[in-house]
């Protein structure tokens, strides 16, 4: 572990910018951590897990990761199912997904999929029917999806049939959408015969040592060590904490292409660290280096994203999810919950910055006015463009 960051002077205004947005309620606590060279150089918690909670965040505890699930856990999976030929990215989804055909998605690719330009709405609506839930585990309502909250398998079955019969937008552009991905996490079943937790613990996340790193949190760790996100008003009526954030990957059972990790900075770390290095890490290799580049640059003509992975907008950069000095190879994911994974090879540097913005509401706007992940990631880009003193 690196020294201490309040010893390095280089770092002052960089602590003093956290400390700043918490006291002006961006978020309530963070963890962030940056490494150059594959050398952590920033490691540090800030603030409290919820704003009435006075618990101090500490290294070990874990966050909602949101939509770095795309990454963390549904890309690197395909990814290695593509080095193995299970598929081909211009393959019909289709054909993997039998369940696709004779739908208006029957034709739609896996690259369309995974660079958004599937014709595919942003997400379908998640209602909260009286006769899908239960204050108590019994019979079919066996998903917990909150304390003292339960759905039943026909909520699963209600999720998969709105995705399916989901009607598809009129242009063919990119539009960012949790369906495809709902659909990634399916095809990883489809092609490996595994549940896409099952499968990233057994050839990701248990050979890569992460031990704070998981699917279905409460499983496996205190409540105590878990940061609580949104006060669900109008799904399920409590403080989310120890369940996804996601309504619709929590009718999933808190499994979903889209959403459902949880996991902390240092994890996440290993993971990005991992894609920098070519798909190896610690002398072990995961994925091909052939495929890590294909994945990670664009796809598509026109389109910004890579293969899963959102890139840095060059030509657009007011809307571009990282820093302004990011390099065109860099790629990563950020988080609704108020996350983001970031990893650049031109200038071998890994951010990750997690926090729950969204406690205690969705509605808290100050993240997304003030664009705070992508001024702290240019602080540090500022600062490792410079000897250290």
């Amino acid at each position: 572990m690196p020294k201490e960051v309040s010893d390095d002077p280089r770092f002052i205004a960089i602590n003093e910018r956290i400390l700043q947005a918490i006291a002006d309620s961006v978020f309530p606590g963070c963890q962030v951590l940056v490494a150059q060279n594959g050398e952590i150089i920033f490691h540090k918690a800030f603030g409290t897990h919820t704003y009435e909670d006075t618990t101090p965040v500490r290294l070990t505890d874990i966050y909602d990761a949101a939509s770095i699930s795309k990454i963390a856990a549904t890309t690197i999976a395909l990814m290695k199912l593509y080095d193995e030929g299970r598929f081909k990215l211009d393959d019909r989804l289709s054909r993997h997904l039998p369940f696709l055909r004779n739908t208006n998605k029957s034709s739609m690719t896996i690259r369309q999929v995974l660079a958004h330009q599937a014709r595919l709405r942003p997400s379908v609506v998640t209602h909260r029917q009286d006769t899908l839930f239960s204050t108590e585990r019994c019979g079919v309502f066996s998903i917990q999806v909150a304390n003292g909250f339960y759905t039943s398998t026909a909520a699963l079955d209600s999720v998969r049939r709105n995705v399916i019969t989901s009607p598809l937008l009129s242009r063919r552009e990119f539009r960012y959408s949790d369906l495809g991905f709902f659909l990634m996490g399916e095809l990883v079943y489809a092609l490996s015969g595994k549940p896409l937790d099952e499968y990233v613990e057994e050839y990701f996340f248990r050979p890569l040592g992460l031990r704070h790193t998981a699917f279905r949190p409460t499983e496996r760790f205190p409540l105590s060590q878990i940061i609580p996100t949104e006060y669900d008003s109008v799904f399920r009526g409590q403080l989310v904490h120890g369940f996804v954030h996601d309504p619709t990957v929590a009718m999933l059972g808190g499994v979903g292409g889209s959403a459902g990790l949880f996991s902390n900075a240092e994890d996440l770390f290993v993971i990005m660290q991992m894609l920098l290095n070519g798909g190896e890490f610690a002398g072990k290799r995961y994925i091909s280096e052939q495929t890590v580049d294909l994945f990670t640059q664009r796809i598509i003509r026109g389109n910004h994203r890579g293969a899963g992975f959102d890139k840095a907008r060059i030509d657009d950069r007011d809307r571009c999810l990282a820093a302004p000095s990011a390099s065109p190879r860099s790629f990563g994911h950020t988080g609704f919950t108020g996350t983001i994974a970031w990893a650049d090879p031109e200038n071998q540097i890994v951010f990750i910055f997690l926090s729950n913005r969204v406690n205690p509401s969705v509605a808290n706007p100050r993240m997304r006015e003030q664009r705070f992940r992508q001024e702290l990631m240019e602080m540090f880009y500022d600062v490792l463009s410079e000897p250290p003193a």
